[in-house]
């Protein structure tokens, strides 16, 4: 399994806090990841990607022809883990 670094983190909590992206109907686009973490585009899309390998986001319902995502279970797990350690 690949290991997540702060920037994983950075965008599992903005999914979760800042957006409350935590179901499809509420999923965000990636414009709108990048309104709050200073990242490019294509790195933002590797990560994305990266993070739906490991089963910590997924994709909801498309918006004006681009790809929404939202953060599972797992993904808070995670997330909440590496909080309080």
């Amino acid at each position: 399994m690949s290991k997540i670094d702060k920037l994983d983190f950075a965008i599992l909590d903005a999914l979760l806090n800042e957006f409350d992206a935590t179901a499809k109907l509420k999923a965000v686009t990636r414009k709108t990841i990048t309104t709050q973490i200073d990242i490019n585009k294509k790195t933002l899309y590797t990560r994305l990607r990266k993070l739906m390998k490991l089963g910590y986001i997924i994709n909801g319902i498309v918006e004006d022809r681009e790809h929404t995502y939202y953060i599972i279970e797992p993904g808070i797990e995670v997330l909440e883990e590496a909080m309080t350690k």
